[in-house]
């Protein structure tokens, strides 16, 4: 593991410089261990230099704006709802916590674990794309009831449980291979 050097350090902001702390500490990327596997490579491929910090702030600035998009987007939804006269849901999360949530899990996908943006697809809708999910789907979008998940496994669950979700997700797989 790459030791950071004082000037590295410098540079870094606060949550970025607890990040790399974590990660010397822990001795590498959390996640899979695929996710290890690749960050490792990436690391490699730069030279254990500024190239992997610079790459990984800009994924957590892409997060960033990300989640600001979908803290809006929930609050206009919700706005629209109302003014048709529908039940809205209040949208008390902010931004900073929407991020302390996308820390505790290594900035992956809450249920999946994967790394966050890994699609083909371009636009605002692709299935990897980060998501506020409504753990209790009836419930407001607050710190306390709101995980960030792809968009595609927000998209399966709608307005359902977990369990349905791993009930369809897993005829998928089954079917895929042939044992269904």
């Amino acid at each position: 593991m790459h030791a950071l050097t004082d000037h590295e350090t410098d540079r870094m902001t606060p949550a970025l410089r607890a990040w790399a702390t974590r990660r010397a500490r822990d001795g590498g990327a959390a996640g899979s261990v695929a996710a290890r596997k690749a960050w490792g490579t990436r690391r490699a491929n730069a030279g254990g230099g500024a190239v992997v910090v610079d790459e990984r702030v800009a994924y957590i600035a892409r997060l960033r704006t990300s989640m600001g998009n979908a803290i809006g987007l929930a609050r206009r939804r919700q706005a629209e709802r109302a003014a048709q006269g529908k039940l809205a849901a209040k949208v008390s999360i902010t931004l900073d916590e929407a991020m302390t949530l996308l820390a505790e899990n290594g900035y992956h996908c809450a249920l999946t674990g994967l790394p966050f943006y890994e699609d083909e697809a371009t636009g605002s809708f692709g299935p990897s794309r980060p998501s506020l999910d409504r753990i209790e789907a009836g419930g407001d979008y607050s710190a306390g009831n709101v995980r960030v998940v792809y968009l595609g496994v927000n998209s399966l669950r709608g307005c359902g449980s977990d369990a349905d979700m791993l009930r369809i997700a897993s005829a998928i797989v089954e079917r895929a291979n042939g044992t269904y």
